[in-house]
C-alpha cells in the first residue's frame, strides 16, 4: 500500500487520477530520467549522447504549458531536430509512423525537389519499400524511375517457373 507521502508526491501536479499519473506525466518523467539519470536503460542514447532538456522543463507545470496534454497514440518525439535537446520548437507528440519517419537512420530519397524517408516514398507510390530499395541499390534505377515504373504482376522469373512454381496469376 502506498504511503500518504508517496500519494502526495504524485498529485502535487494535478496529474493522478485514482492514484496513477497521466500518461503526459510519465512522458515527461521518463524524458528527465533518460536524459539526467545513467542508471537509465536508455541513458546512452539520450544524456549519454549529450541531450539534454532546457532548463524550463525541469518543471512539469511548465512542460505541460509548452506540450499541452499527450494524445492519445502518441509519444514524445524531438522534431525537427532528432540530435538537438528537450526543449521548445524541437518536440512534438508524435504517432509511431511519425516517430518512424524521425529516426536518424532512415534512407532519404529526394525526386523532383521532395525528400521523403523510403517509407514514406513507398507509402505515397503504393509499393513496397524493398522494391524501391531494391530497384535502386541492385538494378542501379533512378530514384524516379523506382517509384514510377509499375510492378509487374506475377514475374516470378523463369528460375521460379523450372522449379514448378506457377505465376501468380495462374495459381490464385
Amino acid at each position: 500500500m502506498r504511503t500518504s507521502k508517496a500519494i502526495e508526491a504524485n498529485t502535487k501536479h494535478g496529474h493522478s487520477i485514482g492514484g496513477r499519473v497521466s500518461r503526459t506525466y510519465v512522458s515527461w518523467q521518463r524524458m528527465l530520467s533518460r536524459c539526467s539519470n545513467p542508471d537509465d536503460p536508455k541513458w546512452p542514447r539520450y544524456g549519454g549522447r549529450g541531450v539534454v532538456v532546457c532548463e524550463r522543463w525541469n518543471s512539469f507545470d511548465k512542460f505541460l504549458a509548452d506540450m499541452d496534454e499527450r494524445p492519445i497514440g502518441t509519444t514524445l518525439d524531438r522534431y525537427p531536430d532528432q540530435d538537438g535537446n528537450y526543449e521548445p520548437g524541437n518536440c512534438r507528440w508524435a504517432t509511431d509512423a511519425e516517430q518512424q519517419n524521425n529516426r536518424g537512420d532512415n534512407r532519404r530519397i529526394t525526386v523532383d525537389g521532395m525528400t521523403h524517408t523510403l517509407g514514406e516514398w513507398a507509402y505515397f507510390s503504393g509499393k513496397k519499400s524493398s522494391t524501391i530499395r531494391a530497384r535502386i541499390d541492385r538494378l542501379g534505377w533512378t530514384p524516379k524511375r523506382a517509384l514510377l515504373d509499375p510492378v509487374r504482376e506475377g514475374n516470378y522469373g523463369a528460375s521460379a517457373r523450372r522449379a514448378g512454381r506457377p505465376k501468380a496469376a495462374e495459381g490464385r
